[in-house]
């Protein structure tokens, strides 16, 4: 009985022994490498920004809301509206870069007198308005002209420095708001006769030229007008000459080349 204490105290202790013994860390130490492994980086920091004025903390971005844009107003061109030889003119006040494309003009049964036409007056900035010209004939009241610019009246001609278009066939061009008197007129012609050039001296004013030209079958229009009005000097070119079936003006366009 002693021999068998004497061998359970042994293998006990033998047994605690191996229970005290500490295992190595990972099979690196066990192996007798003595190197301490790396530690694994730490990911960046997803701390949320505060509010700026805090040290250290980077502020947040602000985003600005971008404005509406300017709405640009066009500005109607100044129109009223004359008669000259018994036929509506639009007068305006001309600037350099101006075009009046003049069309649609209709006459009346009759064939002479104009009943109605259109205009389309685009200004130096590219802007255009419509200007129509028509015949009222309200009851037991005699026949009158009346006028638009993009559906709103045209006043009555009054201001004279204003420039107006003749609607008229042949050597019409420019309508003075002015009445000219005391003037006189001479005549230039090219080699078959036709007149080339008309020169207009107006006492006190100046001098109107007006080149004139002509088309394959020999019918008359104003080519370029330079001339002096109310202090201002211009030029205006014409082209694009229309007319109809009977052979009456339907229509052309005026630039201005210049008006200072």
């Amino acid at each position: 009985m002693a021999r068998f204490l004497s061998f359970l105290l042994i293998f006990g202790v033998t047994v605690t022994a191996g229970c005290d013994r500490q295992q190595p860390v990972n099979p690196s130490v066990a192996k007798g490498n003595t190197a301490v492994p790396t530690a694994p980086a730490k990911p960046p920091s997803m701390a949320p920004a505060t509010t700026t004025g805090q040290p250290g903390v980077k502020a947040q971005p602000t985003f600005q809301q971008p404005s509406s844009p300017v709405q640009h107003v066009a500005q109607e061109p100044k129109a009223e509206l004359g008669v000259s030889e018994g036929r509506p003119v639009l007068f305006f006040e001309l600037r350099t870069g101006m075009v009046i494309r003049i069309s649609k003009i209709q006459y009346d049964n009759t064939g002479s007198p104009l009943n109605s036409y259109e205009a389309s007056v685009q200004s130096e900035k590219g802007e255009e308005a419509k200007v129509l010209v028509r015949t009222e004939t309200p009851a037991g009241v005699a026949s009158t002209y009346a006028a638009t610019v993009n559906g709103k009246p045209v006043t009555r001609q009054s201001d004279k420095k204003l420039v107006g278009f003749s609607v008229k066939d042949s050597a019409g061009g420019v309508v003075m708001a002015r009445p000219r008197a005391n003037s006189r007129t001479e005549f230039s012609y090219d080699p078959t006769g036709r007149v080339e050039l008309q020169t207009t001296i107006v006492e006190g004013l100046g001098t109107n030229l007006t080149k004139l030209s002509y088309t394959p079958s020999g019918r008359q229009q104003v080519a370029q007008q330079d001339f002096q009005h109310e202090g201002k000097t211009y030029t205006i070119n014409y082209s694009d000459y229309r007319w109809d079936s009977t052979g009456r003006l339907e229509g052309y366009s005026a630039q201005v080349v210049r008006a200072e």
